[in-house]
């Protein structure tokens, strides 16, 4: 019965941390490291696996459709905003003739800013995701700055007949 009942705290456990993940990773942050102490490698390595961001429909569909239309759909609203803002900006300069190259210019800026967005998005959340499911020690200190302390592997390559070697390491993390 015991092991009945640690499974299905686990189980809650589990269902709880992915709920605030979902709910809203970053102010969620220090309530998804509390609780994912109790978590085995195994849970967080799903809970990665269900709620990391990928980049590719929303690359195609910012490539395609334009207006951040991708980075809406990815959950990037501040992205969303900029490429549309830019965009709409660059066609209404593009319209009058005495601004029509700086628009043309803001216009394409933006273009290559939404192709590149989501990939960078991605990766800055997939890497929230990470630390907040496998930091160590986290501290707040104040209201915005938090310090953090979690494992780190790394690919070290040696580029020595192509070899690859693999560092483990921790890291020390300090967000203000």
């Amino acid at each position: 019965t015991m092991m009945v009942l640690g499974t299905a705290t686990y189980s809650a456990t589990v269902q709880e941390v992915d709920f605030l993940i979902k709910q809203d990773l970053e102010k969620n942050k220090f309530l998804i490291v509390e609780k994912s102490k109790d978590l085995t490698p195994e849970q967080k390595f799903m809970l990665i696996n269900t709620n990391q961001k990928g980049a590719g429909l929303p690359f195609a569909l910012n490539f395609f459709l334009g207006l951040g239309i991708g980075s809406y759909v990815q959950g990037d609203i501040g992205g969303g905003i900029a490429s549309t803002g830019g965009e709409v900006l660059g066609i209404a300069l593009m319209s009058q003739e005495n601004t029509a190259g700086t628009g043309a210019l803001l216009f394409l800026g933006f273009r290559i800013f939404e192709w590149i967005r989501p990939f960078s998005y991605a990766s800055g959340y997939n890497n929230k995701l990470s630390m907040s499911l496998y930091s160590y020690e986290t501290k707040k200190i104040g209201n915005y700055v938090s310090l953090a302390i979690s494992p780190e592997i790394k690919n070290i390559s040696t580029d020595t007949e192509n070899e690859s070697n693999i560092g483990y390491g921790l890291k020390l993390s300090l967000n203000y």
